[in-house]
């Protein structure tokens, strides 16, 4: 993108959002210590054309602070996504993808107050969905929701009469991985 264009806040925040967890995603894969990848990625691929397309400019600010704030806060996040998790869904059965989008949103819903936890969610699914096509953004959808509604409940709407989505093996895919 070129210098001086403005970007809607949702836009930018958004493209944080993709870049951290691509950030983790890559950090669980190959390694790598925290502060070095939010530097190359913020030198070299935030906001940056990819293959002849322009990327949106991504809120750094934004995207260091979840980078940063998964990993320093990786156990409590794990401990909180384990909590919600049920029948033979466990965070090491997720696919690596699913488990990485689940920590950065639970960061988010756990820590950035100043962000509605609807808006987080519904993000984080949209991204789910931009990746899968199967049952995962409602999984991700549902395990988002307890999350919120376990660690900012008074930032929630009111329940639908309609039950939220289970999470379940019954209503998972056939294989004990989430993918």
């Amino acid at each position: 993108m070129a210098p001086g264009k403005s970007l809607s806040v949702g836009k930018r925040r958004s493209a944080a959002r993709l870049a951290a967890v691509q950030a983790l995603y890559q950090m669980d894969v190959a390694g790598g210590e925290a502060n070095s990848v939010v530097g190359e990625f913020t030198q070299y691929r935030l906001g940056e054309d990819v293959e002849g397309v322009a990327i949106v400019e991504a809120d750094r600010e934004l995207f260091g602070d979840i980078v940063l704030g998964v990993t320093a806060h990786r156990a409590d996040i794990d401990d909180r996504l384990r909590s919600v998790l049920t029948g033979i869904w466990t965070l090491d059965k997720l696919e690596l993808l699913v488990r990485e989008i689940l920590r950065a949103a639970t960061y988010e819903l756990m820590q950035r107050t100043d962000i509605d936890p609807p808006l987080t969610i519904s993000e984080y699914v949209d991204l789910t969905a931009a990746f899968f096509s199967e049952k995962e953004p409602d999984f991700v959808n549902s395990i988002l929701d307890q999350i919120a509604r376990g660690s900012r409940s008074a930032d929630m709407p009111d329940r639908k009469a309609e039950a939220a989505p289970e999470t379940t093996p019954e209503t998972g895919p056939d294989t004990d991985e989430i993918r």
